[in-house]
């Protein structure tokens, strides 16, 4: 029987001043995700996960506003795991 409860959140982590409007997990790299807002932010995440404590820590990488307006999506190119692109609208 399937469960209609919404699980637990693993981490929470304000990661921008207004909504996160865009999330992509990079292929190429364990625990490197990249985020973009409606504040025209796009931040690199580093979420690691102590095996000891069973516990994440969610560390801020690298955050750029790029001066294009709203982001509303960032992907991580399949085949360059430094290459991060990002969609925008004024």
């Amino acid at each position: 029987m399937l469960s209609t409860s919404p699980s637990p959140a693993r981490f929470t982590v304000a990661a921008h001043d207004g909504a996160v409007s865009a999330l992509d997990v990079n292929p190429h790299v364990r625990g490197i995700l990249a985020t973009g807002g409606t504040d025209k932010v796009v931040k690199v995440w580093n979420v690691t996960e102590d095996q000891d404590l069973g516990k994440r820590q969610v560390s801020l990488v690298t955050s750029r506003d790029l001066g294009v307006g709203k982001v509303f999506s960032t992907v991580w190119s399949p085949d360059d795991p430094l290459t991060l692109a990002a969609g925008f609208s004024h």
